[in-house]
Parts: C-alpha cells; sequence; structure tokens
C-alpha cells in the first residue's frame, strides 16, 4: 500500500483521537472550575491530555510505519524488546525513541496546541462579558463555540501530526535497521493538491 493511503487509513481514527482528547481537556478545565464561568480569571488547560494525545498518535501511527519501513530495507519483523523482567511487559524500540522524541521535541507543540485552545477560551468569555451574559448563557456560549471549535481545529491537528508521525515512523524504522542510509529530499514542482 503506498504511503498516501496508509495514511488515509488512520485519518478518521486520528481525528477521532484528537478531538476527544480536546473535549477531555475542555471538560476537566470545565469541571475544575465547577461550571462557575463567570468568575474565571485564569485560563490554564491541563497539559496532560495533549501529551497523552501526541503519544497515542506517534505510537500507533508512528510505530506501524516504522515496523513497515524496517521490514521494507531489512525483510524481517521489527523485534520487540523485554522492558520489565517482572511483569515481562515489552517494548519496541521504536517505542523507547517515541517517548524521548515527545518528552523533547514535542514538548513546543504541546503547549501551542494548548495555548490556542486558552486563547479561544479566553476569547469566549471576554465576548460574554461584552454581551452581559449570565452564567448559564455564558457556559452555553463556552460548550457549542469550544465544540465546533474543537472539530475543526481536531482536522488541523489530525492531519499535521498524521503526516509528521508517519514520516518520523518511517525515518526511526529506517535508521534502526543500522543500514548506512541517505535520506533524500524529492522537489515537487508547482506544489500538490494532495490532502495528505
Amino acid at each position: 500500500m503506498n504511503t498516501k493511503r496508509r495514511r488515509e487509513s488512520y485519518l478518521a481514527w486520528t481525528e477521532r483521537t484528537v478531538l476527544n482528547y480536546l473535549y477531555k481537556q475542555y471538560n476537566l478545565w470545565y469541571d475544575f472550575n465547577q461550571g462557575n464561568v463567570l468568575n474565571i480569571k485564569e485560563v490554564n488547560l491541563n497539559i496532560r491530555f495533549t501529551k497523552e494525545m501526541y503519544t497515542d498518535i506517534y505510537t500507533r501511527v508512528g510505530y506501524e510505519f516504522a515496523k513497515e519501513t524496517y521490514k521494507d530495507l531489512t525483510g524481517e519483523t521489527l523485534k520487540e524488546i523485554n522492558f520489565n523482567l517482572v511483569t515481562k511487559e515489552t517494548i519496541s524500540p521504536f517505542q523507547l525513541i517515541i517517548n524521548q522524541f515527545i518528552a523533547t521535541e514535542l514538548a513546543t507543540r504541546i503547549t501551542g496546541v494548548n495555548t490556542t485552545s486558552e486563547n479561544v477560551i479566553r476569547g469566549l468569555l471576554v465576548q460574554a462579558k461584552k454581551e452581559g451574559l449570565g452564567e448559564l448563557e455564558t457556559a452555553k456560549l463556552l460548550r457549542s463555540n469550544f465544540q465546533e471549535f474543537s472539530k475543526v481545529r481536531s482536522k488541523t491537528i489530525a492531519r499535521t501530526e498524521l503526516i509528521s508521525s508517519s514520516n518520523y515512523g518511517s525515518l526511526q524504522g529506517a535508521k534502526l535497521t543500522g543500514l548506512n542510509l541517505q535520506k533524500e529530499w524529492i522537489a515537487s514542482v508547482g506544489g500538490s493538491n494532495d490532502r495528505l
């Protein structure tokens, strides 16, 4: 299967994953404030859900692309390694790489996703205050607008991270072979209309 089709096969899952995490993040924030939206001074969303979202996407998509690239180059299956002798849990070499990558390289993206969501909530709170909305009306404005925002945003994040995680997985799968490989960039004249 070509790269575009493989990516497309993960698109719906990735969009649902992002949307679910954005909703979890908002709901945790809303519940923390006990729905008392008129007295909110700061909007700080918990970064945990965003980090879990990236971990899920890069682990599932990136790992599949890493395994396929590894197999394409070596003819062998990427082996699992024993991680915990007591529980007998296994972890792939790729998972170790991905955990480090998320902790270091993706920190900026994780913060950016949170900051964007926080700014949307702040803007809605300012709008509600200007319009003189009460508690219930403000809560309704927040929920409906944040849900709509999250649907649109989840598509953008999903497409970006689907491409990023599949590329990263393929690159790491190639590196795990131990082969001396050269990366080659291919330019496209006039751009591309492909969505993935």
